[in-house]
């Protein structure tokens, strides 16, 4: 999931987003640029999720990843058609 595309208005496939090891119990935005109206990280199902309300064409984002193990940062790019 490290390029995802999406189009405006149309409910996403959840993407799951992975640590190494273990589960996930935090996850969180670091870029300071919010994700696209309408998407959000979803800690119960460690998903990216949602139906995205407008358009973004290769916006990099930073996703923290935290468990018991220790800590991930994975980058991604969102483009929503």
């Amino acid at each position: 999931m490290t390029q995802p595309s999406y189009t405006v208005g149309q409910t996403i496939t959840a993407n799951r987003i992975l640590c190494d090891e273990g589960v996930a119990t935090k996850i969180e935005v670091l870029t300071p640029t919010p994700l696209p109206k309408g998407l959000t990280l979803d800690l119960a199902s460690r998903s990216l999720i949602g139906k995205p309300e407008e358009r973004v064409i290769q916006a990099p984002y930073q996703i923290y990843l935290e468990n018991e193990a220790g800590y991930l940062v994975i980058s991604l790019t969102l483009t929503v058609r």
